[in-house]
């Protein structure tokens, strides 16, 4: 709650300690005492902010206004709202790296300063996760490294004459360039003797985006022209919190949350004259750490790579991943407070609904009707029922799947198609219950169809047919096509 001499404003949410995904509505109502009824304006926002340990930054805001111009004085005011989530990162709280979606009202008190209330929710992965992160710029699954001494050579003339230019401009610009040419002359020079020795090089992982528990093959390809006496081949998987400063990323602060190290060859010769592919397979593990790419704050996914020559510099090299869930069985943070399943299961609420209309001529659409709606409630019903994790509830969740529906939906919204966005063009949905119970569904209509949604209103009635696609957000809602 935020709090003046005189003003106060705080927000409810509905659900404050549900786990919410993207795709979900979050709901409640912004709370405002203004005895004075000043207000140009009362608005709500929404975003995800990453914190380390400088200004924290945000992503994926989203506002809107809940009312404006003078509010009535003396008076209680309550705002209700309805928020949906966009994709975008998960809650984490980590070492260095902490993430939270953060909804944020705001009192535009006129001639005083602004009034704010901030409140936070969880995002977790939901059933159908939203699309990963794209990959940093410059990182890679993937790198081949050929014999580098035409380039190492072109590179230290190109590194001379920029030290010859630095020493006509003053002594300080020359000293600076010329210790910066004789180290990167070594590192040419480094490249290019272990090139010579191992011949063209290739790096791979099999891809670049791997979920909680997946298998991550790895391989290196040696191609030396001789043999060589290697020490040891290795791959280290390593997941990690990186934090760095605001303008560079050349000294981060780094936090390992996992590392494994597995041994592609273990020593000996590799014979010369042809490519000898050395492979391994790493494990993900099943924990809820999932990528994230900020300008200053990363959680990282990473395989270091390492050849040891004997008596001959070592070749290194470093490829980049993305771990991301995969479905609705994606780890989680523990719940507080979740129970276990229920011991003894009852009848099959989702059984296939008998077709009367072989039998009832003209009455069986109505009856069709009403025995699909009391199918589709019975089956929500028992999965709302359950527990939020475990095999039962997902037995009782795929039951509800894939099956058609006859159902009257009582509507609570409906998508506005006044937005310019690429999601309307392929369709808009409506949120509701079914009729005669509390079973909140989505209904998802074609493009074709957005016209006749426009004369729809909340509170209405609308019977319709629609199949069931999928279980949104660990039991919430029941998305349907229609």
């Amino acid at each position: 709650m935020a709090t003046t001499a005189k003003d106060e404003l705080w927000i409810e949410l509905d659900e404050p300690h549900r786990d919410y995904a993207a795709g979900d509505t979050v709901r409640g109502r912004v709370h405002l005492r203004a005895p004075s009824g000043v207000c140009n304006k009362v608005s709500l926002a929404r975003c995800w902010r990453a914190h380390g340990r400088r200004e924290p930054e945000e992503g994926g805001r989203l506002e809107m206004d809940l009312h404006e111009g003078t509010l009535p004085a003396r008076a209680e005011h309550v705002f209700p709202f309805a928020l949906p989530l966009t994709p975008g990162p998960f809650s984490y709280d980590g070492a260095l790296l902490r993430i939270e979606h953060v909804i944020t009202a705001t009192f535009d008190r006129a001639f005083e300063r602004d009034l704010h209330a901030d409140t936070s929710v969880r995002v977790v992965p939901g059933h159908e996760p939203p699309p990963p992160p794209d990959m940093p710029f410059g990182v890679a699954a993937k790198s081949e490294h050929k014999n580098g001494s035409i380039s190492a050579g072109c590179g230290v003339m190109v590194l001379v004459v920029a030290a010859l230019l630095g020493w006509s401009l003053s002594m300080v610009v020359g000293v600076v360039v010329s210790l910066f040419s004789v180290g990167l002359f070594f590192e040419a020079a480094r490249q290019a003797l272990v090139a010579k020795k191992l011949g063209r090089v290739a790096a791979e992982l099999g891809g670049d985006l791997r979920a909680p528990g997946d298998a991550l093959p790895v391989s290196v390809t040696l191609s030396p022209e001789k043999p060589v006496e290697v020490h040891e081949v290795t791959a280290t998987l390593i997941c990690r919190e990186l934090l760095a400063a605001e303008n560079s990323k050349s000294n981060p602060q780094v936090q390992e949350l996992h590392r494994q190290r597995v041994v592609l060859h273990a020593g000996g010769r590799v014979p010369g004259g042809e490519p000898t592919a050395l492979r391994a397979t790493l494990r993900i593990p099943e924990k809820p750490l999932y990528s994230f790419f900020a300008n200053t704050l990363d959680l990282q996914w990473l395989v270091e790579l390492h050849v040891d020559i004997k008596g001959w510099p070592d070749w290194e090299d470093t490829l980049h991943f993305r771990v991301w869930p995969s479905g609705p069985n994606a780890p989680v943070p523990p719940r507080a407070g979740a129970s276990a399943a229920t011991a003894e299961r009852a009848a099959d609420p989702a059984a296939p609904a008998p077709n009367p209309a072989a039998a009832a001529g003209q009455d069986a659409a109505p009856a069709r009707a009403a025995d699909d709606a009391a199918a589709l409630i019975a089956g929500a019903r028992a999965v709302l029922h359950e527990a939020r994790a475990g095999e039962e509830r997902q037995q009782r969740v795929q039951a509800l799947l894939g099956r058609d529906y006859r159902f009257a939906l009582v509507i609570a919204r409906v998508e506005s198609s006044s937005v310019a966005s690429a999601r309307y063009r392929d369709g808009r949905t409506i949120t509701g219950t079914v009729a005669d119970s509390e079973v909140a569904v989505r209904v998802r209509f074609p493009a074709s169809r957005n016209a006749e949604l426009d004369a729809l209103a909340p509170g209405a009635t609308l019977a319709l047919a629609a199949r069931s696609v999928t279980w949104e957000s660990f039991a919430d809602v029941l998305l349907l096509e229609a």
